[in-house]
C-alpha cells in the first residue's frame, strides 16, 4: 500500500542517516588518536580545532534527527504490518491515527528500541575498563583505582561495586543476553562451572546460575533480549531480508570454517516459553522469526556446522502471522510466574537461587526489576550522587516487565510520569517534543527540523533531512502541503 511504501521510505533515509552518523563517529575517533606528536601531546592547529568543532556539530545534530525521524517514524507512519490482507490483529489501520489507535502492546516493542539506542549508553562489555574488569579473579568485587575516571556512566549506580551497576543497567534496558554473559564472569559461576567440568555435582551457587541462566535467556520481552538475532534497530528485518535470502539461496549446503559456533538458539529453558516467544510482541511475528532462522543458519554455514531440519526451518507455523495481544501476553505471563517460584517464592521460603541472594545482597535487588518493581534503594541512587534511574530508565521497566501492554495512546502518558520522576533533568524542551510525537503531533518534527536540527539554517545536511521528513508527512497524510490564506 501506498502507506506502507511511505514507512519503508523513512526506513531507508534513516538507515542513510544511520550510516552517516557512523562514519563520523569514526573519524572523529581516528583523529582523536591520531593527531598527536610523537610525546602524546595535541599536535592539531586551529583550523583542525574548528574542524572538529564543525563535525561535532553535525553529529549532534544528524543525531537529534536521527531520533527525531525514528520516533515519527514509530508514532505518525503506517506499520508494516498494515499491507497484511488480515489487517493488523483483524483490524484495518488505514486512518491517519491509525499506529497510535492500535492494539494493547502493538508499539511496545519499537518503543523499547528507540529508547535502548537514542537515551541509553549502548553495551560496554568491550570497552578496556570493564574488559579490565571482567579478567579479574573476582569482578564483583573489582574496584577502579582512585585516579580513574569515566565518564560513562554505565558503571556508575547505587553499588560499591561497578560490577553491580553494570548488571542493574543492563537488566533495566532488556540487554538480558549481556546481563547473563556479564554474570557468567562471576567468580561464583566460573567457580561452579570448574567444578561440573570436573565432573562433580552442582554446587547451589552453580544450580543458582544454571537458573538464572534459563531466566535471562528464555525472556519474552518485547524488543528481544539484545543478542545477535534481535533487530535491536528496528532496520535490521527490513534491510537485511534480501540478502540473507539471497545468502540462503547461494550457499545452501556450503560449509565455510570460520566462524563461532552459535550453539543451539531454539534451546527450551522455561516449559511454555519458546526461546522466540520474544517476537510476539512484532507487528509480524512470523516474518520476524523467519529472519531470525536466517541468520541462524547463516552462523551454522560459517562455522561448518550441519542445518537440519529440527529447530532451523524458515516457516514456523507456531508463530502468528501477526501481532496478537494474548499469545504475546500468555508467554509473558507464564515467564513472570516462573521468576516468582524460581526466585521470590510465597512465603520468603528457601528456593534454588537462595544461596546466591544471601552471598551477593544486590543480586535479588536487581532480579525484582523482571518482575516490574524497582527498589527504592534503586530509585534513589543508593549511596552514589547519581540520583538513580533516568526517565528513559524508569520508562524502559515499565514497558518490558511491568506492562508491556500498555497502549500506544497510554505511552506518552506514561513517558511524561516518568520524565517527572527520572533523575539528572536532562533536556526539557526535547523531552516536551518526544511527548508531542508520541501524542501523535506531526507538525511537532517540522517545527523541530527547522528550529532545533538546523532546518532553517541553510545548510545541506539538516536541510535535506527536513525536506525529506515534510514530504513523508505529506505523503502519509499528517499534514498538509498547501498553506490556505484567509481572504
Amino acid at each position: 500500500s501506498a502507506g506502507v511504501a511511505v514507512t519503508k521510505l523513512s526506513m531507508d533515509y534513516r538507515a542513510a542517516m544511520c550510516e552517516c552518523l557512523m562514519r563520523l563517529q569514526d573519524k572523529a575517533q581516528t583523529n582523536g588518536t591520531g593527531n598527536k606528536n610523537n610525546d602524546g601531546s595535541g599536535g592539531g592547529d586551529a583550523g583542525m580545532k574548528d574542524d572538529d568543532e564543525e563535525r561535532n556539530n553535525n553529529m549532534e545534530l544528524l543525531s537529534l534527527t536521527y531520533a527525531i525521524s525514528h520516533l515519527a517514524e514509530i508514532f505518525l507512519l503506517p506499520s508494516l504490518a498494515s499491507a497484511m490482507d488480515s489487517g493488523f490483529h483483524d483490524q484495518t489501520f488505514d486512518a491517519v491515527s491509525s499506529r497510535i489507535d492500535g492494539p494493547a502492546g502493538s508499539l511496545t516493542a519499537d518503543t523499547v528500541r528507540y529508547l535502548r539506542l537514542h537515551h541509553s549508553a549502548g553495551s560496554v562489555l568491550d570497552s578496556p575498563e570493564v574488559v579490565k574488569m571482567l579478567e579479574s579473579d573476582q569482578p564483583e568485587h573489582y574496584q577502579f583505582p582512585p585516579s580513574f575516571t569515566t565518564g560513562n556512566n554505565i558503571l556508575a549506580g547505587p553499588y560499591d561495586h561497578p560490577y553491580w551497576n553494570l548488571l542493574l543497567t543492563l537488566i533495566v534496558q532488556g540487554q538480558l543476553s549481556d546481563a547473563w554473559n556479564l554474570l557468567s564472569y562471576h567468580s561464583a559461576c566460573r567457580h561452579a562451572e570448574d567444578e561440573a567440568e570436573d565432573g562433580g555435582e552442582l554446587s547451589p551457587e552453580g544450580q543458582g546460575f544454571a537458573a538464572l541462566r534459563a531466566l535471562l535467556m528464555s525472556a519474552p520481552v518485547p524488543g528481544g533480549r539484545g543478542d545477535a538475532y534481535c533487530d535491536d534497530a528496528g532496520l535490521d528485518d527490513y534491510l537485511e531480508e534480501e540478502s540473507l535470502e539471497q545468502a540462503e539461496d547461494e550457499n545452501d549446503g556450503e560449509e565455510k570454517e570460520y566462524g563461532e559456533d552459535p550453539g543451539d538458539i531454539n534451546q527450551l529453558w522455561i516449559d511454555g516459553v519458546p526461546p522466540n516467544s520474544y517476537l510476539l510482541w512484532e507487528s509480524l511475528p512470523r516474518r520476524a522469526d523467519k529472519l531470525r532462522t536466517l541468520r541462524y543458519r547463516r552462523d551454522l554455514r560459517r562455522c561448518g556446522g550441519r542445518i537440519d531440519d529440527e529447530g532451523a526451518e524458515l516457516e514456523s507455523y507456531m508463530v502468528p502471522e501477526v501481532y496478537q495481544p494474548r499469545v504475546a501476553m500468555n508467554a509473558f505471563r507464564i515467564w513472570q510466574e516462573t521468576i516468582r517460584v524460581t526466585a521470590f517464592p510465597s512465603g520468603g521460603g528457601r528456593c534454588v537461587l537462595s544461596a546466591l541472594f544471601q552471598r551477593f545482597p544486590p543480586l535479588p535487588q536487581i532480579l525484582s526489576i523482571l518482575l516490574g518493581t524497582i527498589p527504592p534503594s534503586i530509585v534513589a541512587g543508593g549511596n552514589t550522587t547519581s540520583g538513580g534511574l533516568t526517565w528513559s530508565q524508569v520508562l524502559l521497566v515499565e514497558l518490558l516487565y511491568a506492562r508491556p501492554e500498555m497502549t500506544p495512546e497510554d505511552i506518552a502518558t506514561r513517558a511524561r510520569v516518568a520524565m517527572s520522576k527520572g533523575s539528572g533533568g536532562g533536556n526539557r524542551p526535547f523531552q516536551e517534543i518526544i511527548l508531542s510525537i508520541m501524542n501523535g503531533g506531526a507538525g511537532q518534527v517540522v517545527e523541530t527540523m527547522f528550529s532545533l536540527c538546523g532546518g532553517s539554517s541553510g545548510a545541506a545536511l539538516p536541510a535535506t533531512m527536513t525536506s525529506l521528513l515534510c514530504s513523508l508527512l505529506v505523503d502519509a497524510g499528517y499534514i498538509s502541503a498547501r498553506k490556505d490564506v484567509p481572504a
